[in-house]
């Protein structure tokens, strides 16, 4: 073997090492999060045999109780404006963070499927002794973990408020087909993972320097989640075995006339194209009350507060 040949195998060698070991060199999750910890993720807690789940329970003590649900990468402080509206109109708001995310336990043998998130909620609820109906809000997965839970529970659901949901994507992106394969969608995942989230800002606000405040403080909260081991890995179970992008089965059993639903989309939505809640209507039953915001995105809630917070209390108070 010529000196010439054993350099050019040392450095394919160091090349290939650094394509395997870059994104482990690279990886912000450095701590371990086994147990609450209110000084990083301030709340309450409650403590499932699934793991402990990060909640705030707030306002007035007798008001109807309506349920905040996040979406794929975020924490409960995406509710934390609308919770204080709702709890000053009288209603008594839950927010919490789904498993993986913000404060909540990071199971690792978990595989993020809708039963698991409706499992999560059930146990939430028992915990706090909560029996009687509730309101349900939910945005983007958050829509989904609520469609899933209000089809197992609809004698438990007052009223149902879902924002950009998930449940219909007419077509994936590329990526997505690579994440579906075993390690090589997991390598691809922590290549891309860490920038995923902030990366994919543009989309959520189609004019994001007006709303600069709104993605600073989602940065801050996807930062604060991504220190600890196991958020990156529940996002990709979550992408890979939730399914958001094909909830018929629970669509078609989700009756408008037994449930209020309100359905609230941004007409530039960049996610979750605003043609999708027409898919989503041909699959209910009944028909349910669909608002589509003009020059809003992903997230009505962070991008035209007044006004869809307004909408949602005039919902809630119907029903």
């Amino acid at each position: 073997m010529t000196k010439g040949f054993r350099r050019w195998i040392t450095g394919a060698a160091l090349v290939g090492i650094l394509l395997i070991g870059a994104p482990w060199l690279r990886d912000p999750e450095t701590k371990i999060l086994n147990a609450p910890d209110s000084t990083v993720f301030p709340g309450s807690y409650a403590d499932i045999e699934t793991g402990h789940i990060r909640y705030v329970l707030e306002g007035p003590d007798q008001g109807e109780i309506v349920m905040l649900v996040g979406g794929l990468t975020t924490s409960l402080e995406f509710f934390d404006e609308t919770a204080r509206f709702l709890n000053n109109a009288g209603y008594r708001t839950l927010r919490f963070d789904i498993y993986g995310r913000g404060g909540s336990a990071r199971p690792w043998d978990a595989i993020y499927d809708r039963q698991m998130f409706v499992n999560q909620i059930d146990g939430l609820l028992a915990a706090l002794e909560i029996d009687q109906p509730i309101h349900v809000v939910g945005q983007s997965l958050g829509g989904g973990i609520s469609v899933a839970w209000a089809v197992a529970h609809p004698e438990t659901v007052r009223s149902l408020s879902i924002h950009a949901s998930a449940g219909y994507v007419p077509e994936l992106p590329a990526f997505a087909a690579i994440l579906d394969i075993p390690w090589l969608g997991d390598y691809a995942w922590w290549w891309i993972g860490n920038g995923f989230v902030s990366g994919n800002l543009g989309k959520y606000f189609p004019e994001p320097q007006k709303h600069s405040a709104e993605i600073a403080s989602l940065n801050a909260q996807f930062k604060s989640a991504q220190q600890y081991r196991g958020y990156r890995r529940a996002v990709l179970m979550t992408i890979r075995n939730f399914d958001a992008h094909n909830m018929q089965t629970e669509y078609e059993q989700l009756d408008a006339g037994q449930i209020p639903i309100q359905m609230i989309w941004g007409a530039q939505d960049g996610v979750i194209p605003v043609g999708a809640a027409d898919t989503l209507i041909e699959w209910m039953s009944g028909t349910p009350d669909l608002v589509v915001l003009d020059s809003i995105g992903h997230m009505p809630l962070l991008q035209a507060p007044e006004t869809t917070q307004m909408l949602v209390l005039e919902h809630l108070r119907k029903h």
